[in-house]
């Protein structure tokens, strides 16, 4: 009888190790399916969506820009040359700092369309990475990997490789309240009124201060 106990136990035995060997085999498979699937979403978007990929695409937003800031400034330039080519002897401050206020807001535009530019570019980097870990979350709930890697790349080859100038607002206008200001405080000048302060960097109450550039993203 002790024999047959030791038999049958022997195959229980048995049984349940060939079913926790089974078990361990398919979490292994499972563990391995989901490396390979981690690391081929990995793959894709590190591949496709480089430093390079986003600072590309940034230069691509402000290349387009410039050329609209090249021109308004150049026709600024011109109304200014324009307003100043008649002036009196003793307005000559007011044209040396209206066309040095003017060069400062077109310095201004060219780095708040870069800012805007490396904006859209980081708010892009977090849609992809959004993205990629919504697969990834798939993946470690237990969906399977081949699936998640095909979906993954249908997104991956719908995410636009450059800006669409349509979706980005363009720039504003940059020197117009700047260039009637000139004119402002040229008569005012001209006139005698006091306070103005003219320089190269105005204070009090000189409007040339009040410049601003409108580039919107």
């Amino acid at each position: 009888m002790a024999n047959d106990w030791s038999y049958y136990a022997n195959i229980a035995n048995d049984e349940e190790t060939r079913r926790n060997n089974d078990l361990n085999d398919r979490a292994n498979e499972a563990q391995d399916r989901l490396r390979v699937g981690t690391q081929r979403i990995n793959d894709e978007w590190d591949g496709a969506f480089t430093p390079d990929f986003y600072n590309n695409y940034a230069k691509q937003l402000t290349d387009y820009w410039r050329p609209d800031i090249d021109r308004q400034y150049g026709d600024a330039t011109r109304q200014l040359n324009y307003g100043f080519a008649n002036t009196q002897p003793g307005g000559g401050s007011v044209s040396a700092e209206g066309f040095g206020r003017l060069k400062e807001a077109y310095d201004r535009a060219l780095l708040t369309s870069q800012d805007n530019g490396k904006s859209a570019a980081d708010q892009l980097r977090q849609n992809n990475e959004g993205q990629r870990g919504a697969l990834l979350n798939q993946l470690a709930q237990g969906a399977d990997p081949s699936m998640v890697v095909q979906q993954g790349i249908g997104q991956l080859n719908a995410i636009p490789r450059t800006p669409n100038p349509s979706t980005y607002s363009p720039v504003g206008d940059i020197f117009g309240n700047l260039t009637s200001q000139f004119a402002v405080a040229q008569d005012a000048y001209n006139s005698g009124a006091p306070g103005w302060g003219f320089s190269i960097r105005p204070t009090g109450n000189s409007p040339l201060g009040r410049s601003s550039t409108t580039i919107v993203n």
